[in-house]
Order: C-alpha cells, then structure tokens, then sequence
C-alpha cells in the first residue's frame, strides 16, 4: 500500500462501487486501497446502531444523535479511524439511513499516530456526506486535521464520576482484554448528543497510561445500542440501559457501567505498574518517558511479555533506579533487582545501553559500600 492516508466511505446508495442495486455499499474510496482489504475489514464494521431511547420517539434531528468512532488495527499493519453518523434520509428521502468516513493510515505512518494520542482521539476530518456525482474516487491525504488545543487530564474523571481506583480498574482491563480475549464495555452518564465526544476523551486518556505494545493493538467503538463481542474491538461503549444484563456472556466480561455506578469482572490486585500510572495521574506525559525505556528494556521479546502486565511490574523498580536514581526497590530486594535487570539484558542485552548503565549505576554503589542517600 502506498505511504499516503487512504479514504474510503459508504451508506445506502442507488448503486455502489461493489454492487450495482441500491442497498449498502462502498460509494467511494481512495485509488490505493484494495478491494479485498475494504471487504474484509471495513465493511464488517460498516454499521450504525441508532439509540433506543431516539428510535422509541422517532427524534428526527440528527444533532441528537451520537457519532460513533470505531478504531481498528488490522493484522495487515494499517490503522483504520472511522466515523458513522445518523441521517435522517436517504436517497429516497422515505427513510433514515447512516453515512461512515474510514481513514486508514498506512503501517509506515502508523507509529506517529501510536506515539501522539491527539491525533488519533481528535480527528477533526471526518465527512458525514457525499455526493455521488463527484465519483467514485477520494484523494490520498498526507495529513489528517485534529485538534490540538483540546486538554484532556484527570480532571475529565471527576466530570464522568471516576475514582482512582475505578480508573486503575479501567485501565487494567483494557489490558487484559488487548492481551487476552476478554473485552470491555463502558456506559457514561452523559447525554447521548455528546456520548462521543466523552468515550474519546475518556479513551485517549487511558490511552496515554497503555504502552507502545498496547497502544498497536486497540480495537475501539465509541457508541453502539447493541453491545456484542466483535473481533478487534477491546473497548465498547454502549447506550445506557442497553446491556443486557441477564445475558451470561457478559457476565464474563469487564463492564464498566458509569451510568448505574456499577463495575464487575475486574480485581486491580499488586501491581507497580498500576501504583505508578496512579502516581502520574495528573501529569501522564511522562508516562511517555517510561514507555520508551520500556520500548528499549523489551526489545528482542516475544509479543506475550510485550503484552503482559508482569513484564511493566518488573520494569517500575529499574525505572525508578535509573531516572530517579531511587534505589529502594534495590534496597529492599538487590538479589530479585539484579535478577529482573539481568532478565531483560538475556535479550540483544549489547544494545540496552540504559539497562547497561543502570548496572554500572548500582555496581558503584555496592563498590562504595554505603547506602545512596
């Protein structure tokens, strides 16, 4: 695939690009993007589930309506943002329908958009029409417009009514689920015109406490009415009330219903990682400092430890050493801090110049014979 940002949108059309009767369809995409790449990944999650609560009072107005943002990240490589939107008519005019603008951003480009959280979580781009005369071709972008002067910090939990522990709760299951095969449904008790605007708030700043490894995998829908299992999709947020709770399946998953106050599926237990994210709650950009030391300490591994909570655990106390040069974690436990320290150097150990000078750091201290003050 080219180096270039793909488009690609679709909704109910007298004819399409794969089908030449009216109904769904792709209606037009960018040149590069392959047909069976479209097929296979977007069009599963071409869709929109109007709001129970809108569809009971037949609202008309789709300003009342929620958009909902879906991210994919596909084995393929790319990163895939899309956004589908109520319309009130279609071609028609005797009937309501959606509309979906995707974004797929090429593997090549995808790690600038893994490493600045605002371009992902604040796309500010997104079409919610087309008109079918223009043809069938979108151009390929270099940039896509976001919004970079919105702040997004801890005080966004104490609008949605997060304590600290549910927010440690949240970030451990998101995870758990990218790692596993358990996912996450979220409720917000906010009203549905801004539900959006909330789960992506809310999801970029989770996101800047999930590192590099978690972050290349996330699958995210931003709104749906009927809450379900989906592959690559770890974090659901659904409508308020629409979760059915008598549904055994759910009960196996982690759900975090804001809007009743009810959390289940998900016990935090002793995790450094988890303390230290808490720690930085009101200052998350230097979680990104750890994550490149992490990024570094990790390299060589398999994606099971990239992926796994353990290997983040054993990294805070290393980290702290180093940077902070806190050598009580050393203190306490010099043979377990040696062991771990020597576990990540096993690994192109010549490379990781930082786990290198962090043993010489502690090896002048043991020289020394004296406690660092």
């Amino acid at each position: 695939m080219t180096e270039k940002i793909q488009q690609h949108m679709y909704t109910r059309e007298r004819k399409g690009i794969f089908h030449d009767t009216a109904g769904y369809d792709s209606i037009a995409m960018s040149e590069e993007l392959k047909p069976a790449f479209v097929k296979k990944y977007l069009h599963p999650f071409c869709f929109y589930h109007v709001p129970r609560t809108l569809r009971e009072k037949a609202e008309k107005d789709p300003a009342q309506y929620p958009s909902a943002v879906t991210i994919l990240q596909p084995e393929t490589g790319e990163l895939v943002i899309g956004q589908a939107v109520f319309v009130p008519a279609d071609f028609t005019g005797s009937r309501s329908t959606y509309f979906l603008h995707h974004y797929v951003i090429p593997p090549l480009l995808k790690e600038e958009w893994i490493q600045n959280p605002e371009m992902l979580f604040r796309v500010e781009a997104f079409q919610t029409a087309y008109e079918v005369e223009q043809g069938q071709l979108l151009p390929e972008l270099e940039v896509v417009p976001f919004n970079d002067s919105l702040m997004v910090d801890d005080e966004l939990l104490a609008a949605l009514g997060i304590s600290m522990t549910a927010f440690r709760q949240l970030l451990l299951a998101v995870m758990l689920s990218i790692s596993g095969k358990k996912k996450v449904y979220i409720s917000l008790p906010v009203p549905l015109q801004d539900y959006t605007e909330y789960a992506l708030r809310l999801m970029e700043f989770v996101y800047r406490f999930l590192p590099f490894a978690h972050r290349r995998r996330l699958g995210l829908l931003t709104f749906t009415s009927e809450p379900e299992a989906r592959n690559d999709i770890h974090v659901t947020f659904f409508e308020p009330g629409s979760l059915n709770i008598h549904d055994r399946s759910f009960a196996k998953q982690f759900l975090f219903d804001f809007a009743r106050g009810k959390i289940s599926g998900v016990e935090i237990g002793q995790s450094a990682y988890l303390r230290f994210a808490a720690e930085h709650l009101s200052e998350s950009p230097k979680m990104e400092k750890f994550f490149e030391f992490t990024e570094m300490a990790l390299a060589g591994f398999t994606e099971g430890q990239l992926l796994a909570l353990g290997s983040y655990d054993q990294l805070i106390p290393l980290y702290r050493t180093l940077v902070y040069d806190d050598y009580s974690d050393y203190l306490k436990n010099k043979l377990g801090f040696m062991k771990n320290l020597f576990y990540f150097l096993q690994v192109k150990g010549e490379e990781k110049l930082d786990l290198l000078a962090l043993f010489l750091k502690v090896w002048e201290v043991e020289k020394k014979g004296e406690e660092p003050s």
